[in-house]
């Protein structure tokens, strides 16, 4: 969402009267007039002409895009506030009404279609409201006024006071406008008869099968059926024009080998869209057709003689007659041919009955033009018999001899081939001799069982035995049976997002986490308590602006949601608005922080001076008050001190201008923060170190000292993490006058090949120095190849390291090590490499003082190193780069 801000005092104030004027029908709800001049708030007294300014040039802000894409959907620009142009006015919330039929005095804003200029409700004479064109010029609103729009086109959003005593408004000078842009048809495909995956067109055999009007064309895009002109007002599209390629005259006929162009006029939410989409009629391919052979009796026995309408009863399902090329059904010679291959050869048989085969094959030519409307053939069987059995399904068809089933009926019953019976001359045929197979719509062979699955099936029925009067009985029966969810729409496909439902084609909005929004989509596709099951009988894709798949929704942009129905032929869709995230607020995250809470605006403190530029960081709040985690590359920061830019590096007070660097369109900088003030202050403490905190004053001797630094380099210390072994390190060369620094000294050769046996010790590191100092000193060791730097290190290792330290500074650290650890519950636990060490550190009383425990294997908190470190000695020592230097209090050189 972005906000924008109109002034209507920046143009000059018209003098002319606006007026809204309702042309009213009769028992029509009554349209006030609008005109200039309001009343106050109160509705006590009318406005002066002078008073007419406030509002008239007052300003209005206005939240949302100018410019939408049409969803079906209500949406549109929306005007919130309204200051008056008076000092010191403070914004006032706008309500939303219909253009006239508010109620009460207050301030409204309302809707008008720019691209009528007609209707029943018509703002005229609106010369003193006005907008600006594309040329920056002022043209004023004129047009319908309309509820908030849903449908293509330009709108202007006129706002202002409506006085209800005295039944007047008072415009704001200046209207907002915003564009519904049509959808596009883009990407359209055309399928046939109501399947969304059929886009081959095919001739079925018929004369009516050639006309446009009988090809049931149906347009999607994206897998998602649109609505055609039956829908009504919710139509997508009003027709569906076919022309020869090059041609201007739409055609009412096709004819299968030809390329035509399909013209999608759009309409609703694609409106003045049209796409031109190729397609070519196919022929009849009867190598894939269900072709039913008839039973012939009587004394002619089929031959080479034989036609197509003679051995042929239906071509999938299509009756094959005798007759010419041109009428309703396939005929004779025109379109197929059939060729006799061979006779029976069972001689068992009387007078020649048995199985013939034929092919059936396309004729080379229809009338002297080359055969483009059937191609292929296929080998079958004509059986010459006594008697004709006649054939019945036992189960009603549909009145076009189809038998249908609805799979989304938990209550439907199946095709089943136990009620299938034959019968000759009232004679019932025995089950045994009726032969029953199943293949599927392109003549595969297939199971009974899936007769209850979705598809297309041919049910194929055949007798063929001799009765006991030794004739021959045959018959051959074809049923057709299609099982669908074709009663399944987008009604049945229930879809939520986040727990809410989403409405078929709307727009869900939600503002960027950085999380995955797609794992918040639910898809449930249900009919009388039968669940459908997704992969297998539906898909759910999700695309984003560019039409590609994508398998995640989390940038901002719109991201479009299609279920898109496999055994069924219903679609639902929806759109994810992913809007960036609105960075009202940034606080900065400063090391020392006096008040750290965000109560009005504040966080208090200051960033620490350490003579080098400070990398700020900050803390971003969404306009609803939420932290949000926000990467620096979304907004620039500058500094000024005293008013020169300046980096952030010497002490003083800053300010900073925080502005949206547009690197990353997830997130917009907002405008509530402005200028904000920074400091940089030298004063030492850690902030999270308090003064009543026991070891605090041991914490502030070690910081004065240069024992301890802040963690990473700022000012906070982390008093209850634990230390790592790189950092006790650090402590112990600290004590010894070392310094390490954010920018390390270099390393000395001796250093490098001290530290180059160990894989975790990197020479830049900030410890580098350290470790290579307790190395060299015998204060500490590695673990073969590595010095384990980021190990947390336990008391026993702790007070080994620190009594080598006290060694070489030349402390006598000998004691009576069992006597002193025979006194400590839990002395007898000391590895064996630490117990003279901390016996040591128990008899100065370092470690397990008054009757505590050593706890030689559990690490150590920060605090309690300093504590330790300090106790032994208080102040640093001036040993590193001073070969005279003297250990305090003894006198000695070190």
């Amino acid at each position: 969402m972005t906000a924008c801000t109109n002034n209507g005092g920046s143009r000059a104030r018209r003098a002319v009267t606006a007026a809204l004027v309702g042309v009213l029908s009769v028992g029509a709800a009554p349209m006030v007039a609008l005109a200039t001049g309001a009343a106050p708030a109160s509705g006590d007294v009318s406005l002066m002409a002078s008073d007419k300014d406030v509002i008239e040039q007052g300003t209005v802000t206005y939240e949302g895009e100018d410019s939408y894409i049409a969803n079906g959907d209500p949406q549109g620009l929306e005007a919130v506030t309204l200051t008056e142009n008076t000092p010191n006015a403070k914004p006032i919330d706008l309500e939303y009404t219909y253009g006239g039929q508010q109620t009460e005095s207050g301030y409204y804003f309302f809707y008008v279609d720019l691209d009528n200029t007609g209707g029943t409700y018509q703002m005229t004479g609106t010369e003193g409201v006005s907008y600006k064109n594309s040329s920056n010029k002022d043209v004023a609103v004129k047009g319908n006024i309309v509820e908030k729009p849903s449908v293509v086109g330009n709108y202007a959003v006129v706002s202002g006071y409506y006085d209800k005593d005295n039944d007047r408004w008072t415009f704001v000078d200046d209207a907002e406008t915003f564009t519904i842009k049509a959808r596009s048809l883009d990407g359209a495909t055309l399928f046939e008869d109501g399947n969304v995956d059929d886009t081959t067109f095919m001739w079925n055999g018929t004369r009516d099968g050639r006309t446009v009007s009988n090809l049931k064309i149906g347009v999607a895009i994206d897998g998602v059926v649109l609505d055609g002109p039956s829908a009504g007002a919710k139509a997508d599209y009003s027709a569906v024009d076919i022309y020869e390629v090059g041609g201007t005259t739409p055609v009412t006929e096709v004819e299968p080998g030809k390329t035509y162009t399909a013209k999608v006029t759009g309409a609703g939410k694609y409106a003045g869209q049209t796409e031109e989409v190729s397609f070519t009629l196919q022929p009849l391919d009867l190598s894939a057709s269900n072709i039913v052979t008839k039973i012939v009796t009587g004394a002619t026995a089929p031959s080479n003689a034989s036609t197509p309408s003679d051995v042929i009863k239906t071509i999938n399902g299509v009756d094959v007659v005798a007759s010419a090329a041109g009428n309703d059904k396939i005929g004779d010679g025109a379109y197929v041919a059939v060729k006799f291959v061979s006779a029976p050869t069972d001689s068992t048989l009387p007078g020649g009955k048995g199985v013939y085969e034929f092919t059936v094959a396309a004729t080379e030519t229809v009338n002297g033009a080359k055969n483009t409307w059937v191609t292929g053939e296929k080998l079958v069987e004509v059986i010459y018999a006594d008697q004709e059995a006649t054939i019945s399904a036992g189960q009603p068809a549909g009145s076009d001899g189809v038998f249908r089933y609805d799979l989304s009926d938990e209550d439907t019953k199946f095709f089943d081939i136990e009620k299938i019976s034959a019968t000759y001359g009232g004679t019932s045929v025995d089950e045994d001799d009726i032969d029953v197979t199943v293949t599927d719509g392109e003549g595969h062979e297939a199971s009974v069982d899936d007769l209850k699955t979705r598809g297309t099936w041919y049910v194929n029925v055949d007798v063929y035995y001799l009765d006991s009067s030794n004739q021959l009985v045959a018959g051959k029966a074809s049923f057709k049976v299609v099982n669908s969810y074709d009663t399944i729409t987008a009604a049945n496909i229930y879809v939520s997002f986040d727990g809410d439902n989403v409405d078929n084609a709307s727009t869900y909005p939600v503002t960027y986490t950085g999380e995955d929004f797609a794992d918040k989509i639910a898809v449930k596709v249900a009919k009388n308590d039968v669940t459908l099951a997704e992969g297998t009988d539906y898909t759910v894709t999700i695309k984003g602006e560019d039409g590609k798949t994508v398998d995640s929704v989390v940038d901002a942009g719109e991201y479009t949601v299609v279920v898109k129905g496999l055994t069924f032929t219903g679609s639902f869709s929806f759109t994810i608005e992913v809007k960036p995230a609105v960075v009202e607020w940034l606080f900065p995250n400063y090391n020392v922080v006096t008040n750290d809470t965000l109560e009005s605006g504040k966080y208090d403190g200051f960033f620490a001076y350490t003579g080098d530029v400070i990398d700020a960081t900050y803390t971003c709040v969404d306009d609803k008050g939420k932290v949000i985690e926000v990467p620096a590359s979304a907004f620039t920061i500058t500094y000024t001190l005293d008013g020169e830019k300046a980096e952030l590096k010497e002490a003083g007070e800053y300010k900073a201008t925080i502005k949206d660097a547009t690197v990353n369109d997830n997130w917009q900088v907002g405008n509530k923060f402005g200028v904000q003030k920074i400091v940089v202050s030298k004063d030492k403490v850690f902030a999270d170190v308090k003064s009543s905190d026991f070891f605090a004053q041991a914490i502030y001797t070690a910081s004065a000292q240069g024992y301890i630094g802040g963690i990473g380099g700022t000012n906070l210390f982390a008093p209850m993490n634990q230390l790592t072994r790189a950092d006790m390190a650090c402590v112990l060369y600290r004590m010894a006058g070392g310094s390490i620094k954010a920018s390390q000294e270099d390393l000395t050769d001796e250093n490098v090949a001290t530290i180059s046996q160990f894989s975790d010790v990197d020479p830049h590191a900030y410890y580098a120095k350290a470790v290579a100092w307790c190395v060299e000193m015998g204060v500490a060791n590695g673990y073969g190849d590595t010095f384990g730097s980021a190990r947390s290190i336990s008391t026993e290792e702790f007070v080994t390291m620190l009594a080598r330290y006290a060694a070489k500074m030349g402390d006598d650290t000998t004691v009576d090590t069992d006597a002193v650890l025979a006194g400590v519950a839990d002395g007898d636990q000391v590895s064996g490499y630490a117990r003279d060490a901390v016996a040591w550190a128990v008899e100065n009383g370092y470690i397990a003082k008054g009757g505590n425990l050593i706890a030689p294997q559990e690490s150590v908190a920060r605090w309690r190193t300093v504590m330790i470190a300090v106790d032994y000695q208080p102040e640093q020592l001036h040993v590193i780069g001073n070969p005279d230097a003297t250990k305090p209090g003894t006198g000695t050189n070190n």
